[in-house]
C-alpha cells in the first residue's frame, strides 16, 4: 500500500481507463479514508492532491467525481474547527468555523490585494477561483493537436469570411491532426450567429458525388470514408464529433451549414479536446469577425 501511494502514473501514457495522475491521488485518499484504512499523514496526501489540482487547467470528468468524493471524506472527519484572518486592502477580519466557508471577492477588492493565513498555527487549504469572459477570442493552440477548418461551396470552390451571403449553403471542412494517440477525442465547431448548421449526413447526399474540393488531392467522398467515427451531432449552433487519433495521421469531417442572416457576428475556432485528458487540447485559428450584408 505505501508503495501505491508513492507510485505516481506518468500522464504521457494512456492506460484506456480514463485516469490520470490526479484522478489516481484522489480515488486513493477517497477509498481509504472512506474504508479507514491507516494512510499516515493525511494532510501530506491531500497536498499532493492539492499540487496536482493547481497545475491543471481543465478536469476531467473522473478527476472532478473522485476530488469530490475525497474532499467529502476528509470534511466528514474534520471534527477540529478552523480559524483564519482574512485581509483585504489592510483591513484584517476574523473568520471561523467547522465547514467550508465561500466567500465573493470583487475586483476592486482584489485590486486592493488580499491575505489569508491560519489563525490556529493549524493547516488551512484554501482555494481562489476567478470567473470571467474573454475580451477577445482564444489564440490558436498546436502543442497537442492541430485542427484547421474551411468553408467551400457546393462547387468545391474555396470561401473566405467576406465570401458569405444570405441564403448560401457552405461545405465545412475540418482538418484534425495529433502528435499523440488519443482515443477519445471531441472535435466541437460552434458556428457563427448568422449560421445554421443542417442536418445532412455527406456520405448519402448525392449531389456531391465526385465533388474533389479547392487545395486537395482526393475527392470528397474518399476523404470522408478515410475517417472513422465514433459518434457526431448536427446542431443548431455546433458540430460535434468524437473519434480517435493516431500521431500524425490526417482525419477529415465535413458538415453543412446555411448562412440565415445578416450582420456582424463573432466567429468562434474550432477546438479539439481528450475527453477524459483534456490538457491534450487543440484550437484552431479563425477569423477576426464575419460581416454579412
Amino acid at each position: 500500500m505505501k508503495r501505491g501511494l508513492e507510485t505516481v502514473r506518468d500522464d504521457k501514457l494512456y492506460l484506456g481507463d480514463y485516469g490520470s495522475a490526479l484522478r489516481d491521488q484522489a480515488a486513493m485518499l477517497y477509498l481509504m479514508l472512506r474504508y479507514k484504512t491507516n494512510i499516515g499523514n493525511v494532510s501530506e496526501q491531500t497536498k499532493k492532491l492539492s499540487t496536482l489540482l493547481h497545475a491543471n487547467n481543465y478536469l476531467s470528468t473522473q478527476e472532478q467525481l473522485f476530488t469530490f468524493l475525497a474532499g467529502k471524506e476528509i470534511l466528514a472527519r474534520a471534527k477540529d474547527g478552523w480559524k483564519a484572518k482574512l485581509s483585504i486592502g489592510g483591513n484584517p477580519v476574523d473568520l471561523s468555523g467547522t465547514a467550508p466557508l465561500y466567500r465573493s471577492i470583487s475586483m476592486d477588492e482584489l485590486q486592493k490585494g488580499i491575505e489569508i493565513s491560519s489563525s490556529s498555527g493549524k493547516l488551512l487549504y484554501v482555494g481562489f477561483n476567478m470567473e470571467a469572459y474573454p475580451a477577445a477570442a482564444p489564440e490558436a493552440k498546436t502543442d497537442h493537436i492541430q485542427v484547421t477548418r474551411q468553408w467551400y461551396n457546393l462547387q468545391g470552390k474555396k470561401l473566405n469570411a467576406a465570401d458569405l451571403k444570405p441564403g448560401m449553403l457552405l461545405l465545412t471542412y475540418l482538418n484534425v491532426s495529433s502528435n499523440d494517440s488519443l482515443r477519445d477525442a471531441l472535435v466541437v465547431d460552434l458556428v457563427p450567429a448568422g449560421l445554421e448548421v443542417e442536418n445532412t449526413n455527406l456520405a448519402n447526399n448525392e449531389s456531391l458525388e465526385g465533388l474533389q474540393l479547392e487545395g486537395t488531392d482526393k475527392p470528397l467522398t474518399e476523404l470522408v470514408d478515410s475517417t472513422t467515427l465514433k459518434h457526431q451531432e448536427f446542431r443548431d449552433d455546433r458540430y460535434v464529433a468524437a473519434l480517435a487519433l493516431e500521431p500524425k495521421t490526417r482525419y477529415h469531417l465535413f458538415y453543412l451549414a446555411r448562412v440565415v442572416s445578416s450582420g456582424k457576428f463573432a466567429v468562434p475556432p474550432p477546438t479539439v479536446l481528450d475527453m477524459y485528458r483534456p490538457e491534450f487540447s487543440g484550437i484552431g485559428a479563425a477569423p477576426s469577425g464575419l460581416a454579412i450584408p
